[in-house]
């Protein structure tokens, strides 16, 4: 499932704080796949699968 980066860095910010959404701003591309970029994710301190039932729907 594909979201929009920012979705996702607002996702961090309010999990993990600004300074790892600051992070992952960085470091994410313009699209997240919770599958794909899981590996990414996890390194930010997100559970791909957890942040999928938070945001509930793909770009």
């Amino acid at each position: 499932m594909q979201f929009n980066r920012q979705e996702v860095v607002d996702h961090i910010r309010s999990e993990n704080g600004p300074d790892v959404a600051t992070k992952a701003a960085q470091m994410l591309p313009d699209h997240v796949d919770h599958e794909h970029h899981g590996e990414m994710l996890q390194k930010l301190g997100v559970d791909p699968k957890k942040m999928v039932e938070k945001i509930g729907y793909p770009l």
